[in-house]
């Protein structure tokens, strides 16, 4: 009987696979996007420095929003701050810290998927 739940389970879960983000159908796609992420040219910075990452999301069937639509924060604003609109960022402290970005279903105040980039701030 269990083994006989496992491929039920593992059908399901095929089903949903090839009906899901596999298809160029976007209405099939969930709302939030399959993949986000985060880039940043150097990722050791100067104290004092200011950056700016770079998030995209890739939606379901390809898309990419433009611009970005999310919120930034940073693990340690001790060591980074970061702006939550814009996601620019300034080097406060010497030490590590990631930068995240959270794509948000546009009109949502849920949460969507995350990615980050950690930024290492040395002493000049």
């Amino acid at each position: 009987m269990r083994f006989l739940a496992s491929y039920r389970l593992a059908g399901l879960v095929m089903c949903g696979t090839l009906l899901g983000c596999g298809s160029d159908d976007l209405t099939a796609c969930p709302s939030d996007p399959a993949r986000v992420s985060v880039t940043l040219t150097t990722q050791s910075l100067p104290l004092g420095s200011e950056f700016q990452p770079v998030a995209t999301a890739r939606i379901c069937g390809g898309t990419e929003p433009t611009p970005f639509v999310g919120i930034w924060h940073s693990s340690n604003s001790a060591v980074v701050a970061v702006d939550s609109l814009t996601g620019r960022s300034r080097a406060v402290a010497v030490g590590t810290a990631y930068v995240i970005a959270q794509y948000r279903t546009p009109g949502s105040v849920a949460g969507g998927s995350a990615d980050s980039v950690q930024v290492t701030v040395r002493a000049n």
